[in-house]
């Protein structure tokens, strides 16, 4: 029980210093943009909204909206959510991660939250209970990202999925999960990519729309600054741009690969970065095969390598399989020199000894070398074929992460900054995961298929190179060049000539033997005689 209170109190401690510490970094923040904004434009001073301000910042990245009339802010700042959730498992991974733990964490930071809504005299989008529902959301995130690797629950359910689980299952299962993983990082990277190149190339539209306001400079660096925070939702954006989606900015402009205005939008700096349509054919086609192409190189680099496992490099199935061969074949060589040591040498043994003499080293099986020669192994390769299924099946799993992750995160990324023509800013959800899905299954596929090709013709060619020299002429060390059918003729032609001595030997022995019993004998009789 006290260790339980202790826990409770220690998770308690750790939803405490991770609401602090962002707290003050938000408010240290916003105080130094009002601060500046307030010197260089004049006017009231703007830093006595701090505490307020600071308060609908903190509900925001938790994605509470909140209204200052005549604008509203519904837009969650990815950025700065990741940062919350990052505090709060840094934080809940050295105090506490068990139940009671997270019971007292999760306490403490709705009482915190509760705060932080009373506290903000701005308008809020939602109502107290689905503030806290949202707050609790988030906490639970960042606690269950800290017990992932440490809480004792999670341990135990980890040995039960060693136990009722094949560890084949398992490697499939992690492999898919990880390749749909390493998508989903590959595409926010190209996003992020993306949205470098529409800086670099439109920064001069961003400076024009600054002079337009008036801002100086001062106010222009903190509020790119505070921009950044915005910058995942951008990049998500970008991605769905990229891949031939689109995005859209309320009802007044729409941006695609195809079409885009910029010449209605309000006089926001930040949308000075909206791109133009791709006016070349193929750079299009380019643009949108990309989820294809690079989920069919990775998919093929999984395939392939050491780590990735399956096909081309010798499976963990086929090393058990081969380690059981090898046991039952020792078992049964074992067995059968004992049999040998107990009845001592058989006809058959002889034979064979005799034919293996009079063969030499080339008299073998034929089949046995034929095998050795061109490195064919049936079983082999049957389990190269039958073990494909397992990439299939960490293909279908990666296709799914990929598809949840990214509506997850288009839904995430989107928001409003009004209530009537900028309510919706962001993505066609629906849309946008079709694009991104549809191409990521395609290349999988694609990247699988050719992996069967080339496994299914590699079997043919081995299979046809053990027919071919089976059936050809093979030189042997003991003489001339014999086919296999001579030497199958010769054996038996020996075998017959063995056989037809040892008759011949039986009838010689039984002549000799009437021929002693009708002999004159030289012994003495009684002396008598007939003549």
């Amino acid at each position: 029980m006290i260790r339980r209170l202790v826990s409770f109190g220690r998770g308690g401690v750790a939803s405490l210093i991770a609401m602090t510490l962002y707290a003050v970094s938000i408010g240290c923040f916003i105080a130094l943009m009002l601060l500046v904004i307030s010197m260089e434009e004049g006017g009231d001073n703007l830093t006595s909204a701090t505490w307020s301000l600071m308060c609908a910042i903190i509900l925001l990245s938790e994605g509470v909206g909140f209204s200052v009339l005549p604008v509203t802010v519904t837009i969650m700042p990815l950025l700065l959510t990741v940062m919350l959730i990052a505090l709060i498992r840094a934080f809940c991974q050295r105090c506490s991660t068990d139940p009671a733990g997270y019971c007292g964490g999760l306490i403490v930071w709705l009482m915190l939250s509760e705060l932080a809504r009373q506290g903000t005299q701005t308008g809020l989008q939602d109502d107290a209970w689905i503030v806290l529902l949202k707050c609790a959301i988030v906490f639970t995130i960042g606690y269950l990202l800290a017990a992932a690797f440490t809480s004792r629950l999670v341990s135990r359910a980890a040995d039960l999925w060693r136990e009722h689980v094949s560890n084949r299952v398992r490697t499939t299962l992690h492999i898919g999960f990880r390749l749909g993983c390493t998508l989903v990082l590959a595409y926010l990277a190209i996003g992020l990519i993306t949205v470098i190149v529409w800086i670099v190339r439109n920064h001069a539209a961003v400076v024009r729309l600054y002079e337009l306001i008036g801002m100086g400079t001062g106010s222009r660096i903190v509020t790119t600054i505070a921009c950044v925070a915005w910058l995942p939702n951008l990049c998500i954006w970008a991605l769905s741009w990229l891949f031939g989606g689109g995005f859209a900015i309320g009802d007044i402009a729409e941006f695609t690969l195809w079409r885009g205005q910029a010449s209605s939008l309000p006089a926001l700096p930040v949308f000075g970065l909206l791109p133009e349509p791709v006016g070349d054919d193929t750079i299009r086609m380019l643009l949108t095969a990309l989820p294809l192409l690079l989920s069919m190189l990775i998919a093929l680099i999984a395939m392939i390598t050491k780590r990735g496992c399956f096909v081309l490099n010798g499976n963990a199935m086929s090393s058990v399989v081969a380690a059981d061969n090898a046991t039952i074949g020792s078992t049964v060589a074992g067995s059968a020199k004992a049999a040998r040591a107990e009845g001592g040498s058989t006809v058959d043994d002889v034979d064979n000894g005799d034919d293996n003499a009079a063969d030499g080293e080339g008299g073998g099986d034929g089949t046995a070398q034929s095998k050795a020669g061109s490195g064919f192994d049936w079983p082999s390769e049957r389990r190269s074929l039958l073990g494909l299924a397992y990439p299939a099946g960490a293909f279908c799993l990666a296709s799914g992460v990929v598809a949840l992750a990214m509506s997850i995160l288009f839904a995430l990324s989107n928001g409003g900054l009004g209530h009537a023509r900028l309510a919706h800013l962001g993505v066609d959800v629906v849309q946008s995961t079709r694009v991104v899905g549809h191409g990521t299954a395609l290349g999988l596929l694609v990247a699988w298929l050719l992996v069967l090709i080339g496994v299914a013709g590699r079997f043919g060619i081995r299979w046809m190179h053990m027919r071919v020299t089976a059936g050809h002429v093979r030189p042997t060390s003991a003489g001339p060049v014999v086919s296999t059918t001579t030497r199958t003729v010769a054996q038996g032609d020996r075998a017959a000539e063995r056989s037809t001595a040892r008759t011949v030997a039986g009838f010689a022995g039984s002549k000799e033997e009437q021929h002693d019993e009708h002999a004159p004998s030289d012994s003495t009789g009684f002396g008598l005689s007939l003549s």
